[in-house]
């Protein structure tokens, strides 16, 4: 798994996280399926952590990138996003980052 971002936002905010898997992926190979997004609390406090995922996850045109909507989240906690995706040629990759939610 490799950590690939790291934000911030307001608990206030709702905006799409980006997973860019073209560094792993052999020429010509692309992102097929989304397996599965998880959200745990790396720092703080938070019982439903998987409430921030807003739904609607996707894989862009060039199917290289993953958006995951994400809304909420509570102040002073961070979050560890991880999106799992098999590719054209039957990997399996994982990309994960921490989000910080914090009131602006």
């Amino acid at each position: 798994m490799t950590a690939r971002f790291k934000y911030q936002k307001d608990p206030g905010e709702a905006f799409p996280l980006t997973f860019q898997f073209s560094p792993d992926l052999s020429t010509g190979e692309t992102v097929a399926t989304i397996v599965d997004v998880t959200v745990t609390v790396l720092i703080g406090t938070d019982p439903s952590p998987s409430a921030m995922l807003a739904g609607g996850n996707a894989i862009d045109s060039t199917q290289t990138m993953v958006s995951v909507p994400v809304t909420g989240g509570l102040n002073g906690v961070d979050y560890d996003f991880a999106a799992k995706v098999t590719t054209s040629l039957g990997k399996t990759l994982i990309l994960a980052g921490r989000l910080s939610v914090r009131t602006q």
